[in-house]
């Protein structure tokens, strides 16, 4: 019965301690102290063991080992600096999918040497970048140990206070929202095109939750060698981008900086800037083939006063080769080919014809440049400068040859018709259906004052009135005249004879003409008579 009880006493206390051992290492306090870990502290750069903890109390050295403990890619125990890790990182997704990027920025190789784990057992990674880091892992029935310390002499001993450390902790959290809020595209990849993080815009058009899980490895939206091409240029590439479920395709602007051996890339929206410039692409288009329809010749100059913009018409009335024109020539050489064609007045020398480009510009900015060119070859330009917000101009030529000519015949048919007229000894004068007086002869100015044709001020009925009651006696014949004037109640042709002061006999006679017009004649009684006879015998 002894021996039995005593079995019986030596079982129940070997249950119960195994029960405690069990729960306490179950405990989230006891598997974060590093319970349960097992495999004892890696060696290297003198790093300390694993008592205190990230979150240690003030004082606590924080360049103390981080440790992982997985099975596959399963979490299965870390120590205080490895949990407070996973919480700094942030990152969506299991532990691995964290850790697993954040080993790619700083081990570049890592996907390769962790797969060779098994069969070598025991491997060693050292940091790319600048920061001196250490990864060790270890296999070991099954289960991968990840050690990982900072060997870099400035972080020996380091030390940092809680609040410090607490301000620490604020910072990164507000940066980290602010660059997961971003409404433009950051990652950061291998020069060969790997991903190794990425903000949440690359994510959301990548097609990834922020909420769920991210699989590795995140994909390459963009051409792979399009951030070592902008690194090698330094400078802003616009790139197209086709999404899925998009039937048009994105626009972003792109630009990339190194940090080490990776690569850090921006890609802003231009979706907006893109879209604006085809409308601008096919509205110039539409310009263009409007344009091509006018008969005046259009050159529009931008601010540099290049040619970026003329119609076919252009070259038709200056003689200029397309391929001269395509080329777009400054406004000076574009002058220079005029006058070498021979298309523009000839300058006396070549100082005034600089002088008169820069004028013509100048003019042209201002808006006051109008100006007939008068051709060599007979032909008749008429330029026109017309200046646009933004500091570009336009000329305008157009080739009025036609209505100079027409404008020269009409002149000379008048010329004529005003010769004849003076030619007639009887003094004449023409009023419109308003009682303007529009032409009158020599003879007229001679015997009234005011003569020739067109008249240089309006004289209304009004005033011719006046002027002949002044120099002759009274006679109802002015009121007559008047009355037919302004009313035209017949278009019947009358003659009345007037003394004028002088004691002079006058032949006054009306006669109404078309489009309501009014012709006033005035002849001595002595010419008169022999031109009735004259009339009469005819």
């Amino acid at each position: 019965m002894n021996w039995l009880f005593a079995l019986m006493l030596l079982g129940t206390s070997v249950a119960a301690a195994s029960l405690v051992f069990y729960t306490l290492a179950h405990l989230p306090g006891m598997r974060r102290s590093g319970f349960g870990l097992g495999l004892g502290g890696a060696a290297g750069c003198g790093a300390p063991g694993l008592a205190g903890g990230w979150f240690g109390s003030p004082g606590t050295a924080v360049s103390e080992k981080t440790m992982f403990l997985f099975d596959g890619e399963t979490l299965v125990d870390a120590n205080d600096s490895g949990w407070a890790l996973l919480r700094a990182l942030g990152q969506p997704g299991n532990p691995w999918d964290q850790l697993h990027g954040y080993f790619l920025t700083h081990f570049p190789d890592f996907d390769t040497k962790i797969a060779d784990l098994p069969q070598a057992q025991r491997l060693s990674l050292n940091s790319s970048g600048a920061a001196e880091i250490r990864l060790e892992a270890e296999w070991c029935s099954g289960l991968m140990r990840l050690v990982m310390y900072d060997c870099s002499e400035d972080a020996q001993g380091v030390v940092l206070d809680a609040l410090s450390l607490q301000a620490t902790e604020d910072e990164l959290a507000a940066l980290r929202r602010g660059v997961e809020l971003a409404p433009i595209l950051i990652w950061r990849q291998t020069p060969d095109g790997q991903v190794l993080w990425a903000n949440g815009a690359y994510l959301a058009l990548a097609g990834h939750s922020r909420t769920a899980p991210i699989m590795w490895p995140l994909p390459m939206l963009f051409d792979p060698n399009m951030a070592v091409g902008l690194l090698a240029e330094g400078g802003v590439q616009r790139v197209n981008l086709v999404v899925a479920g998009t039937a048009k395709p994105r626009w972003f602007e792109c630009q990339a900086h190194a940090e080490g051996d990776v690569l850090l890339v921006f890609a802003l929206p231009a979706d907006a800037a893109a879209t604006a410039e085809q409308n601008l692409q096919a509205f110039t288009q539409t310009l263009g083939k409007t344009f091509a329809h006018l008969p005046m010749g259009l050159a529009i100059f931008d601010r540099q006063r290049k040619l970026v913009l003329y119609n076919p018409a252009l070259a038709d009335l200056t003689g200029l080769r397309a391929d001269f024109l395509v080329a777009r020539p400054g406004l000076g050489a574009f002058l220079d080919r005029l006058r070498e064609e021979r298309r523009m007045p000839e300058p006396k020398d070549y100082k005034s014809w600089r002088r008169e480009v820069v004028a013509l510009e100048r003019s042209s900015v201002s808006g006051k440049y109008e100006e007939i060119w008068s051709l060599p070859t007979g032909q008749t330009f008429r330029v026109t400068g017309r200046p646009y917000p933004d500091g570009a101009m336009a000329l305008l030529i157009e080739d009025i040859s036609a209505e100079i000519t027409l404008t020269r015949r009409f002149r000379a048919e008048l010329d004529l018709g005003q010769a004849v007229l003076d030619s007639l000894p009887e003094a004449i004068a023409v009023f419109s259906s308003g009682g303007i007086l529009v032409q009158s002869n020599a003879a007229y100015g001679a015997l009234w004052g005011g003569g020739g044709a067109p008249c240089a001020s309006a004289i209304g009925i009004a005033d011719a009135m006046a002027r002949w009651q002044a120099g002759s006696e009274a006679t109802p014949v002015w009121l007559r005249i008047r009355s037919q004037v302004d009313t035209l109640p017949s278009r019947a042709e009358w003659s009345a004879e007037i003394r004028l002061k002088d004691g002079r006999r006058m032949a006054c006679r009306l006669c109404s003409l078309a489009g309501g017009g009014t012709l006033v004649g005035f002849a001595p009684i002595d010419q008169v008579r022999p031109l009735e006879k004259l009339r009469r015998s005819a």
